[in-house]
């Protein structure tokens, strides 16, 4: 009877701080806030004729979604609708029109790391733009944050909807340079 009555105590005790630790650390919690940006963008790129675009403004550590206005003048229906690519090489910008929903911003004590795109480019600084054309297909990308000593890996696949998550900074599975780079 001791010892059910010293382990309620202490359970007591620790399942609060436990589930504070997980719930609130701000590297988990940059994950989960860039990982719902990327889901809403897929679903809003699906509903707009020209697709999507997240951008990362990797220095500020801001993220946010734009879709470009389908009226634009220089909305030129594609006919390469399936290669993502192509619509994010033939998307110039946002535009005065264009819907932008505001830029969240990860917690000061997360920095975004890298993000490598489709083409096995690395980004540490800057902006950086990830399309999602009108089928809701994003360009398959790896977003790395760091809090200074753990890091997250954040990988993006262009038909599936589930983001892999990796308890350490991941690079692209086509990558082939050198490891100095990292």
């Amino acid at each position: 009877m001791v010892v059910l009555v010293l382990v309620s105590i202490m359970m007591a005790v620790s399942v609060p701080r436990f589930r504070n630790a997980i719930v609130s650390d701000p590297l988990k919690r940059s994950a989960r806030q860039i990982i719902g940006t990327i889901k809403e963008a897929r679903q809003r790129a699906a509903q707009s004729p020209r697709g999507c675009g997240l951008v990362i403004k990797i220095d500020d550590g801001e993220f946010g979604i734009f879709c470009p206005d389908p009226r634009s003048e220089n909305d030129a229906e594609s006919e390469a609708g399936d290669d993502i690519r192509a619509d994010a090489d033939e998307f110039d910008g946002a535009d005065e029109g264009d819907a932008t929903v505001h830029l969240l911003t990860i917690p000061e004590s997360s920095r975004i790391k890298s993000i490598w795109n489709s083409e096995s480019t690395r980004f540490t600084i800057g902006e950086v733009t990830l399309w999602i054309n009108a089928d809701g297909q994003m360009e398959p990308s790896v977003i790395n944050i760091s809090d200074g000593g753990d890091e997250i890996g954040l990988t993006v696949y262009p038909f599936i909807s589930d983001i892999r998550v990796d308890e350490e900074a991941v690079t692209p599975e086509n990558y082939s340079g050198s490891e100095a780079l990292l």
